[in-house]
């Protein structure tokens, strides 16, 4: 199993943009960090690139889960975690769950 978030990621206080993007377990865009301005390695700004060629129209979306750990997956399926969701994303390949 991978190993246990730092830090988590809430728009609470201030959302943007990506409010507008949705989770896939098959998605067309990946989240990276990107350091401007900022010496501080715990401080990124994370930006959201495309992983393939985008059709016009097609909605964007990515992972929730951000890199997927098969292993976590497959645990949360038979859990009652508080962080526990079924996924409807639809696509070919879709894990059933978010956030394992």
């Amino acid at each position: 199993m991978g190993s246990e978030a730092v830090y988590s990621v809430d728009a609470y206080h201030a959302g943007n943009l990506t409010r507008f993007l949705n989770h896939s377990c098959d998605p067309n865009c990946e989240i990276q960090a990107c350091y401007i301005n900022e010496a501080n390695i715990d401080k990124p700004m994370l930006t959201i690139f495309t992983v393939r060629e985008v059709e016009p129209l097609e909605e964007l979306s990515f992972s929730y889960m951000g890199q997927i750990d098969h292993d976590a997956v497959n645990s949360s399926k038979v859990s009652n975690d508080a962080v526990f969701a079924e996924c409807h994303c639809g696509s070919a390949n879709c894990l059933g769950v978010l956030f394992s």
